[in-house]
């Protein structure tokens, strides 16, 4: 775990891509293995929720990258 500023953070690897799923979770989506409308789950088995506010940027991140799996809500 990395503690600080997510502002700072962010700027901290340029190569990796950061995507930022809630106020308070800024998560590399390297590690992204699952994704879902409200939810992510990561490489070690967390699942993190995203906010309705940045579902949108997120879904438009994982459909243009085409490299994490998606499930299907319903």
């Amino acid at each position: 775990y990395i503690y600080g500023k997510l502002s700072d953070i962010s700027q901290f690897d340029d190569s990796a891509a950061f995507l930022r799923i809630h106020q308070s979770y800024l998560v590399n989506a390297t590690h992204i293995s699952l994704y879902s409308y409200d939810k992510v789950r990561l490489s070690n088995g967390e699942e993190l929720y995203i906010s309705r506010s940045h579902q949108k940027n997120v879904q438009s991140y994982i459909v243009k990258t085409e490299k994490i799996k998606m499930i299907n809500q319903g």
